[in-house]
């Protein structure tokens, strides 16, 4: 089955239509699929354009991108244009608020174990964080779920967090129709779509 999954994922990495931009111009690339403006992702607040408070943000963090590629920094991983085809895949990008991705630093996304207390990474938001887990609310927890599985078998980067908790999630919380809605925008945008909002039973069979 494993060996399976990568020649599947190898074939997807190659076909993939839309043209990688640098990572800096996410912000605008992000606009487009919310030109009317929209909520950002763990808080939602309202926003009418990406700015200095709601940023376009890799839900899957960029940095493990760059340490599996071994490309540096973000300016040096600019010339490596398997990283510039990540950093701008729509799958991944979210509108979030600035405050909240910096208290994202240094924690994954895993759930959080008692005697822990988990507290709202900002009043209101549908974040939780411990020492070094985050937890979404059970609402967001398929989403954040199917966009790992996404990144981990598109792109072969590593999973990041548990492979048995990333399918609890995302077993958890099934495609709605905001999150299926998304992946017919962005296939508008740059031609692909994330099969495991469309066919979520996919994620059973994978070896991760």
């Amino acid at each position: 089955m494993k060996k399976i999954i990568k020649s599947w994922m190898a074939v997807v990495v190659l076909v993939l239509p839309f043209v990688p931009v640098q990572a800096n111009d996410t912000d605008d690339l992000l606009l487009s699929l919310y030109p009317k403006g929209g909520k950002s992702f763990f808080c939602k607040s309202k926003f009418t354009k990406i700015n200095s408070r709601i940023r376009s943000t890799p839900l899957y963090s960029l940095s493990y991108v760059r340490k599996e590629l071994g490309c540096g920094t973000d300016s040096q991983c600019q010339s490596n244009s398997r990283y510039r085809l990540i950093a701008a895949d729509l799958h991944n990008l979210y509108p979030m608020q600035a405050s909240v991705n910096l208290k994202r630093r240094n924690a994954e996304f895993g759930n959080i174990a008692e005697p822990e207390v988990p507290a709202a990474i900002k009043r209101g938001c549908e974040l939780y964080k411990s020492f070094q887990d985050l937890e979404p609310s059970d609402a967001l927890k398929g989403d954040v779920a199917r966009v790992y599985l996404y990144m981990a078998t598109t792109y072969e980067v590593p999973l990041k967090g548990e492979f048995k908790t990333m399918l609890e999630w995302h077993q958890l919380d099934p495609p709605d129709d905001g999150e299926r809605d998304r992946n017919n925008r962005i296939e508008a945008i740059q031609g692909t779509r994330n099969i495991f909002v469309d066919s979520p039973e996919q994620a059973s069979a994978l070896n991760l």
